[in-house]
């Protein structure tokens, strides 16, 4: 009897055993699964922060040090300056520059001679009207004497030929009203501006022509949008009195 009940207090002894080795295990496993929770929660955080943080603050740096440098259209460009009669202009330097024929002035041809821009003081003398078409008119700044770059085209019939071109005119020429891009009116196109040199009242004439004959509409057109003419224009707008 005494060794059957030893028997049965062993075997008991023997599940008590087991019972507390397994909630031990349970144990030891739940605390290591709630700290494994723990350090990839914090580590995670963490880098989440800094990933967010970089994100925000390289774009923001930057916006703060960039800075868009405005471009100088005549960088690198000569100036020709008229000692006489105290005007200036600046022109690129692959430009020509010659004595203009029979009156006082300059022209600049254009490296591929499509262009020329002429730069003449002449006297007044009487100047048709033509039905002119504006595509352009560009008042300059107020140190210009109050000018203004027309450029556009106009049409002889007798020619049977387009004449397009940019030239600079005063207050006077424009008119009360002035002309209106993209419709036809009488306009003095060589007329350009009035210089006065003591008592003596003189005509600047600076305008911007092609080389050849244009026989039509789109050839005008493609000229005035040209290069070499978009350059004679920055020409006539860079002209400056400096008396």
């Amino acid at each position: 009897m005494i060794r059957e009940i030893s028997k049965k207090r062993q075997g008991s002894e023997s599940g008590f055993g087991v019972i507390a080795l397994l909630i031990a295990v349970a144990v030891v496993g739940c605390l290591g699964a709630a700290g494994w929770v723990v350090y990839r929660h914090n580590h995670g955080t963490t880098l989440k922060v800094a990933s967010n943080t970089s994100a925000k603050t390289v774009p923001t740096t930057s916006a703060k040090t960039r800075t868009e440098q405005p471009v100088n259209p005549y960088a690198g460009w000569e100036t020709y300056t008229d000692s006489q009669y105290h005007y200036s202009f600046m022109y690129p330097s692959g430009w020509t520059l010659s004595s203009t024929r029979n009156v006082y002035g300059e022209t600049l041809l254009s490296p591929a001679q499509t262009v020329d821009v002429v730069y003449e003081i002449i006297q007044p003398v009487p100047v048709e009207t033509v039905a002119f078409t504006p595509t352009l008119i560009d008042k300059l700044s107020s140190a210009n004497e109050d000018l203004t770059v027309v450029g556009g085209y106009s049409y002889s019939t007798a020619a049977n030929a387009y004449s397009p071109g940019y030239v600079v005119v005063d207050s006077s020429t424009l008119g009360a009203n002035g002309p209106t891009v993209g419709a036809s009116s009488q306009f003095a196109f060589g007329s350009s501006f009035v210089t006065l040199v003591g008592n003596t009242q003189y005509v600047v004439d600076m305008n911007v022509v092609p080389t050849n004959k244009i026989t039509t509409l789109s050839d005008a057109q493609a000229w005035l949008n040209s290069t070499d003419a978009i350059t004679g224009r920055l020409i006539l707008e860079s002209i400056k009195y400096n008396g």
